[in-house]
């Protein structure tokens, strides 16, 4: 397959979209962080209960942990933009809503804990579409001569090395797999985490 040089109008549209996706992710990650710790202190303060702070750090981040791997497969299935558009309304209805109840009606924990889970829900849905979003800003049809030779040469992998020599990884060894995708893997399949995983291998 031949690739397409760009001009500079459109290397700074996709710069420009890459810039984007990346700064709100940062914000998005800041202050989803920042309203999980925020809201546990809240909690605390208002009940003085370690056990309904604790309860409610759990909250949000169990959503995480069990629909991480479904995230990406519903970003496979449907469209990106639209899940990501639709999981943010859902977390803006959301905060709104706890803010007009707690104004209304007082603190209520169990308010709380709803708000929370819907949001950890509604971060890991869109997480999922945004990751899987990435390999498709510049694909083959759109590499720069740049991107084009730093793809050919593997010279984007070298930031990897210094996961050898930290000892996250080998030279040699199975690629890290996907959390998203191990839902999907046979117990036999699964023995691949047993040893570090490596920059080249069989697969390669």
């Amino acid at each position: 397959m031949g690739y397409t040089i760009l001009n500079k109008k459109q290397e700074r549209r996709i710069w420009r979209n890459i810039c984007s996706i990346s700064l709100a992710q940062c914000i998005s990650l800041i202050g989803s962080s920042i309203y999980s710790f925020a809201i546990g202190l809240f909690v605390l303060a208002e009940t003085g209960s370690g056990m309904n702070y604790a309860f409610t750090i759990v909250v949000g981040v169990l959503p995480g942990i069990i629909l991480g791997p479904l995230s990406g497969v519903l970003a496979d299935r449907f469209n990106k933009k639209k899940i990501i558009v639709i999981t943010d309304f859902i977390s803006a209805i959301v905060a709104g809503l706890i803010c007009f109840f707690y104004c209304k009606a007082g603190f209520n924990l169990s308010y709380i804990y709803i708000s929370n889970l819907l949001l950890a829900v509604c971060n890991t849905i869109a997480e999922g579409s945004v990751q899987t979003s990435f390999p498709f800003i510049a694909d083959e049809k759109r590499l720069t001569k740049y991107g084009k030779f730093l793809r050919s040469s593997s010279l984007d992998e070298l930031p990897e090395l210094w996961n050898v020599l930290t000892g996250d990884m080998s030279l040699v060894g199975p690629r890290p797999q996907l959390v998203r995708d191990m839902v999907f893997m046979t117990p036999q399949q699964r023995c691949r985490h047993s040893v570090r995983p490596g920059i080249t291998g069989l697969a390669q």
